[in-house]
C-alpha cells in the first residue's frame, strides 16, 4: 500500500501531465491541422452563358467542414471554389462571419441545377444569404466570378462527390 502522501503526488503529476498535452481549439483552418491545399477537391463545371466555367472546388461535407467553410481566407484563385455537399435538398442560407473576401454562393438543386446565385456576399457580415427554394448544394466562389462568366439559374453544373449522410 502506497502512502496517502505518494499517491497524491502520482495523482497531481498525472493532471499536470495530461493538462499539459490538451490543445486549444484551432480558430483558423491552417491551424486545424489540414492545410488548405490538401483539402480533398473535386472538378466542377457549370454550363455557363461564357462557355464551361470550370472550378477546383474543396469539399465541405461534414458538419464541422460546412461551419468553418471559407473564413479565414485571405485570398483565392479565379478558377478555386468551395462545394458544400447536404445529404437532402432543403431551404439553405450561408453568412460571412469571419470571411475576409468577396463570394458568390451558387445555390445548386439536387438535379445539380443552378436554382440561384447570390452575387458579392460582403465579408465579415452576418446576414443570412440565400435564395428561395430548396438546395442541395452550394458552390461559393470568388466574388465578381457569377458575373463575369454569366452563370444563371436553370445551367447544368457537372461534378461527382458522394453525398454525406448528415
Amino acid at each position: 500500500m502506497k502512502p496517502i502522501r505518494s499517491a497524491t503526488s502520482d495523482l497531481l503529476g498525472l493532471i499536470w501531465l495530461v493538462s499539459s498535452c490538451a490543445q486549444p481549439t484551432p480558430t483558423h483552418p491552417e491551424v486545424a491541422g489540414q492545410p488548405l491545399s490538401e483539402r480533398e477537391r473535386v472538378p466542377v463545371e457549370i454550363a455557363a452563358e461564357s462557355g464551361p466555367a470550370r472550378f477546383s472546388a474543396e469539399i465541405a461535407d461534414t458538419p464541422d467542414e460546412r461551419a468553418l467553410g471559407m473564413m479565414w481566407r485571405t485570398s483565392m484563385k479565379d478558377d478555386d471554389g468551395m462545394i458544400f455537399l447536404f445529404p437532402s435538398s432543403r431551404p439553405l442560407s450561408f453568412w460571412m462571419k469571419n470571411t475576409l473576401i468577396s463570394l458568390d454562393m451558387v445555390f445548386i438543386k439536387g438535379d445539380k441545377t443552378v436554382l440561384g446565385v447570390v452575387e458579392d456576399a460582403m465579408p465579415r457580415t452576418e446576414s443570412r444569404r440565400s435564395v428561395p427554394g430548396d438546395s442541395q448544394f452550394v458552390l461559393e466562389v470568388k466574388g465578381g466570378t457569377a458575373k463575369r462568366l454569366g452563370i444563371r439559374s436553370g445551367q447544368q453544373v457537372d461534378f461527382y462527390a458522394p453525398l454525406p449522410s448528415r
